[in-house]
C-alpha cells in the first residue's frame, strides 16, 4: 500500500519522502537518530518476489532504493539492520541493501557483506561522546543463513546461548574500546504482546549486564513498557540503564484490529552528558507517534501535536 502511493507511472520511479512529512523536525531534532529497518533494498527485480513494479512487499520484503535517500533525508543518521526479514530477498539482498544504504551516507549496523565488515565495532562519534552500536535479531524467520556467510546477519539463531554470549562480549568489547555509551537495537520478543516475554528479558538483562546503556526494542509491533535500571559498575559503582522493550512500529502498513494498536509507536529521546567524572544518562522522553492513511500517503504523525 506504501508502495502504491509512491509510485510514478509516467518516470516509474518512486517518492515515498512524504511519509516522514509531519515528523521530520523531530528525528532532526537529535543530534544522532537511529532506527529498524524492517526492509532490504534488493534492487528493481532481484528480490526473492516481484510483486509490484520489480519489488515485493510481506511476507518478504524488498523496496524501492529511493526509500533510503527518503529515511537520511528525514533525518536518520544510522540503520539497524538484523531483524527477522533481513534475508527476505536472501543474502544477495543483505549485500545490495547495504551498497544501497552506504551510498546515502547512512551508518548502518547488524549485517555484513564478509566477515571482516562484521567484526568491525561500530563507534560514532557524537559530539564528542563516543556512542558504541550493535544490533542483533532473535532469528530470520526460520530461514537458515548458508555456511559460507554465516556473518552476514547478527542472529541469536533463536536465543541460542552461545548466540547470546557473542552478543554480550561484543558490547563489553565496545567499552573496553572506549565507547562511552553503548546501545543494543534488539528484534526480539513475541508479536502483537503487549509485555515483554522471558526470552527478551534474559537476553536484555544479559547485555545490560555485559554494558549496554540503551536498549531499543523491535519486532511486536506494539508498544510495551519502558523501564530505567540500576546496575552494578566496576568503575562507577552503579550506572543508569534505560530499556524500550518494543517501540512499536514507526511506519508501516500495519493497522490497529481487534485492539490491538499496530498503528501506533514511540520516538525514544535519550538525553547523555559527558564531564571530568564520566558519562551520564540524564533524561529520557518519549513522543508517541500513529500511523495515517489517506488515498495519497501512508505517513507519520507526531500525536500529542496531532
Amino acid at each position: 500500500w506504501q508502495m502504491e502511493r509512491g509510485y510514478d507511472a509516467t518516470t516509474d520511479t518512486f517518492d515515498l519522502s512524504d511519509t516522514f512529512t509531519y515528523i521530520t523536525p523531530y528525528l532532526k531534532n537529535s543530534d544522532y537518530t537511529v532506527g529498524n529497518l524492517e526492509t532490504v533494498f534488493a534492487g528493481k527485480g532481484n528480490g526473492s518476489a516481484d510483486t509490484f513494479h520489480g519489488y515485493s512487499c510481506f511476507p518478504a520484503f524488498n523496496a524501492p532504493e529511493s526509500f533510503a535517500w527518503d529515511i537520511k533525508s528525514a533525518g536518520v543518521d544510522l540503520l539497524g539492520t538484523a531483524n527477522n526479514h533481513s534475508i527476505d530477498s536472501y543474502v544477495k539482498g543483505v549485500y545490495t541493501s547495504l551498497d544501497y544504504i552506504d551510498a546515502t551516507g547512512l551508518e548502518h549496523v547488524g549485517t555484513a557483506r564478509t566477515l571482516e565488515e562484521q567484526q568491525e565495532q561500530t563507534i560514532i562519534d557524537v559530539e564528542g561522546i563516543k556512542v558504541g552500536f550493535v544490533s542483533y535479531t532473535y532469528g530470520l524467520n526460520g530461514n537458515v543463513l548458508p555456511s559460507d556467510s554465516s556473518f552476514a546477519v547478527n542472529t541469536l539463531d533463536n536465543y541460542s546461548e552461545e548466540k547470546i554470549s557473542k552478543m554480550c562480549t561484543e558490547i563489553a568489547k565496545l567499552k573496553s574500546s572506549g565507547a562511552d555509551i553503548v546501545v543494543a537495537i534488539l528484534h526480539l520478543g513475541t508479536e502483537y504482546s503487549t509485555v515483554p516475554d522471558s526470552y527478551q528479558k534474559d537476553v536484555i538483562n544479559k547485555a545490560v549486564n555485559s554494558g549496554a546503556d540503551i536498549i531499543y526494542g523491535s519486532h511486536p509491533h506494539v508498544v510495551q513498557p519502558m523501564e530505567i535500571k540500576k546496575v552494578k559498575d566496576d568503575t562507577k559503582g552503579e550506572r543508569t540503564a534505560v530499556v524500550f522493550y518494543s517501540l512499536g512500529n514507526f511506519v508501516s502498513s500495519q493497522v490497529y484490529k481487534d485492539g490491538v494498536m499496530k498503528d501506533i509507536g514511540l520516538i525514544a529521546d535519550i538525553d547523555i552528558m559527558k564531564d571530568n567524572s564520566g558519562t551520564y544518562i540524564t533524561g529520557v522522553r518519549a513522543a508517541p507517534v500513529y500511523t495515517y492513511w489517506n488515498s495519497e500517503v501512508i505517513g507519520v504523525v507526531p500525536v500529542i501535536e496531532a
